[in-house]
């Protein structure tokens, strides 16, 4: 399965801008698009950080599990400091995703409200 970086509308604009001379209709154009290609669902589904960040929070509560009431090794300790650093980065990067998607938000309704009034 593989993920479309734009919509299938937004691909057609640019497959039409790029072939002015071509005939072709929307529909069409999606037919030949190939099954196994899909539209995202989520954001997270065109973030290659988002992804990866998902599956290492998930393995660093698996990880403090399985080492709570045990002594770790320093091999292991390191690992545990490697994946908390990566979740981190991961942390920082959600929150910097949300406030571009809020002033976004917000230069669209500012802009609606110039318009609608």
């Amino acid at each position: 399965m593989r993920y479309l970086n734009d919509s299938r509308r937004q691909l057609f604009s640019k497959f039409k801008d790029a072939h002015p001379g071509t005939k072709i209709g929307m529909s069409t154009f999606y037919n030949f698009i190939p099954e196994y290609y899909k539209e995202p669902s989520k954001a997270t589904d065109l973030c290659n950080v988002c992804e990866a960040g998902k599956h290492n929070e998930a393995r660093l509560r698996r990880m403090e599990q399985q080492q709570s009431g045990s002594e770790a090794s320093d091999e292991q300790q390191e690992a545990l400091k490697r994946l908390q650093r990566r979740v981190d980065y991961y942390q920082v990067h959600r929150r910097l995703a949300n406030v571009q998607r809020e002033c976004y938000n917000s230069e669209v309704m500012s802009q609606a409200r110039r318009w609608g009034s």
